[in-house]
């Protein structure tokens, strides 16, 4: 009888480590997967408030955009999205120039972008949003 407890109980042991082991293993990797959300929507977050751009001018003959990166964050102008009279309209994007930095894919604080467009903007409402969702209109 004392062999059969003793053999049982390192089994039981045996099998208590093992199974502790993986849900410790399966708790810690999604508590770092939540962690590591929650850091992204911080980023996220920390990014939109940095963010801030105004339409300086409109040329309708040219059919040109000059927009001000007002804010304190660097944007992408690739990911910028044009609205006129509240149709979406990027794709009638035809250039994206950023002064003083031609072929930069990076939008600056205090730098300004060209926006040519392929669309009739004679009286219309222009509305350009970021990745971080900033708003400038006209």
């Amino acid at each position: 009888m004392g062999l059969s407890v003793s053999a049982a109980s390192a089994i039981l042991f045996s099998t208590f480590i093992i199974v502790f082991g993986a849900i410790f293993g399966s708790i810690n990797y999604y508590q770092d997967k939540i962690q590591a959300a929650q850091d992204d929507n911080y980023s996220r977050a920390l990014n939109a408030q940095g963010t801030s751009i105004g339409i300086s001018s409109i040329d309708v003959v040219n059919g040109t955009i000059t927009v001000v990166n007002l804010g304190t964050t660097t944007l992408d102008p690739s990911k910028l999205d044009l609205l006129i009279n509240g149709t979406i309209e990027t794709q009638s994007i035809s250039a994206l120039n950023i002064q003083g930095h031609i072929g930069s894919r990076l939008w600056l604080p205090g730098d300004v972008l060209v926006i040519h467009t392929n669309t009739n903007i004679i009286g219309a409402h222009i509305e350009l949003v970021t990745e971080g969702g900033s708003l400038a209109y006209s």
